[in-house]
C-alpha cells in the first residue's frame, strides 16, 4: 500500500510515497494492473536526487503543471532538492512548453509571484490552454461555484 499524505512545504502529499511498500528493483513496476500516471499542480520540490530517481522509475508518467510565474516550485531554494516528473509549463496566455531550455528560463519573466500558486489561478491558465486548442471554455462540473466560474471566465487572477 501507498501512503498520499503530507503537507505542502514538507513534502507535497502526492509525492509522500512510503517507498518502503515499492520493490527493492526500481525497473519492476509498482503492483497496479495499468501504468500510474500523476500530474501535479504548483508542487514544491520533492527530495534529493536520490528520491528523484527511485519515484521517476517507479512513477514515469508525472507531469509537473507550473503555472507562469508560480513561486512555489522553486522552493525550497536548495541545491540538495530536485523536482520530479516532467515539467510543463503554462504561460499567461496559455500556452505549454513541454521542454524548456535553459536559455528559455533565464529570458521568461522569473518564478516570483505567489497569487500564481492558488488552484484558481491554474484553473484560469488550463483554461486558457484549453481554449487556445479547442476555440471552447472548459465545462467544468465545477463551474456552478463563483469563484471557479470567475477563474474559467478569466475574471481573477
Amino acid at each position: 500500500m501507498l501512503n498520499g499524505i503530507g503537507q505542502q512545504f514538507e513534502r507535497s502529499p502526492e509525492t509522500r510515497l512510503d517507498l518502503s511498500a515499492a520493490p527493492d528493483d526500481p525497473k519492476r513496476s509498482l503492483p497496479f494492473e495499468r501504468p500510474v500516471v500523476c500530474y501535479t499542480y504548483g508542487a514544491p520540490r520533492a527530495g534529493n536526487a536520490a528520491f528523484r530517481s527511485v519515484y521517476n522509475a517507479l512513477v514515469p508518467q508525472t507531469f509537473r503543471i507550473v503555472g507562469s510565474r508560480d513561486v512555489v516550485p522553486t522552493l525550497p531554494p536548495s541545491i540538495a532538492y530536485r523536482q520530479i516528473g516532467r515539467e510543463v509549463w503554462v504561460d499567461d496566455a496559455g500556452e505549454l512548453t513541454y521542454v524548456m531550455s535553459w536559455a528559455m528560463r533565464h529570458i521568461l519573466p522569473a518564478r516570483d509571484s505567489v497569487w500564481y500558486h492558488p488552484l484558481l489561478s491554474y484553473f484560469r491558465l488550463l483554461n486558457r490552454a484549453f481554449m487556445r486548442k479547442t476555440r471552447w471554455p472548459y465545462l467544468s462540473r465545477f463551474r456552478g461555484d463563483s469563484a471557479i466560474r470567475e477563474a474559467l471566465d478569466g475574471k481573477s487572477l
